[in-house]
């Protein structure tokens, strides 16, 4: 009976702590020692780490909900993990990104889309190439990130697309994302490569390509000069 007493007692002070959790904490800077998933309360230890270093780097924000769910094993949209790119850049890129609201080159992007200055930033430094359908460009916004996209995405952000060997799309890319050690721990098929990416790889991937990426204006990674701004 004691011993069903403490544990009670346990769970009710552990909720009491996570109902605490007000919407004015959700600030950037903030402690994520406590994210949690909303199924599996508590979030794999590496996914963590990176969720809570892209935190406060200011990349993951809008990702992250009131509520102080990331939701790991969901997926990402591709408008998402392009905003997550830009932010990826630093605080100049977010504000040129602002800047760019508006008309863009992808049909199924309009002007006041919210990822519209992103998605055009974007395009510009040749993050992204979109799909050409029928003469018709798009970018899919709503579409999940999956994985080939996703380490498409990320080889592109460290500066090396340019060593992706001419192979069909996108086993070259795959492949300096492996040399990269980019795809560590995430196990692909051939099949699997076309699935959704989860929003937990989502953040290890992007922890890991932020310390490759050399920032133009520093000699040092994006991740290393954005605690410096």
């Amino acid at each position: 009976m004691l011993k069903n007493f403490r544990l009670v007692t346990a769970i009710c002070f552990l909720l009491s702590l996570l109902l605490g959790l007000c919407p004015g904490m959700y600030v950037s800077g903030g402690n994520l020692e406590d994210l949690v998933d909303e199924v599996d309360l508590v979030a794999e230890p590496d996914t963590r780490k990176a969720v809570d270093s892209l935190y406060h780097l200011g990349i993951l924000i809008d990702e992250i909900e009131d509520n102080w769910h990331y939701r790991p094993g969901d997926p990402l949209r591709r408008s998402d993990l392009i905003a997550i790119l830009i932010r990826s850049m630093g605080p100049d890129y977010e504000a040129i990104a602002e800047e760019e609201k508006g008309d863009t080159v992808f049909a199924d992007v309009s002007s006041d889309h919210w990822a519209s200055g992103y998605v055009n930033l974007a395009w510009q430094l040749e993050l992204t190439l979109g799909y050409e359908y029928i003469g018709v460009r798009l970018f899919r916004p709503e579409r999940a990130v999956s994985y080939c996209e996703l380490f498409t995405f990320m080889v592109r952000l460290t500066g090396h697309a340019t060593r992706v060997t001419d192979q069909p799309w996108p086993w070259g890319y795959l492949q300096v994302a492996e040399e990269l050690e980019l795809t560590t721990g995430i196990e692909l098929t051939d099949e699997s490569t076309y699935f959704p990416a989860t929003r937990g790889d989502v953040a290890k991937v992007t922890q890991r390509a932020v310390y490759h990426t050399i920032h133009p204006e520093h000699n040092q990674s994006i991740a290393e000069a954005r605690f410096a701004w």
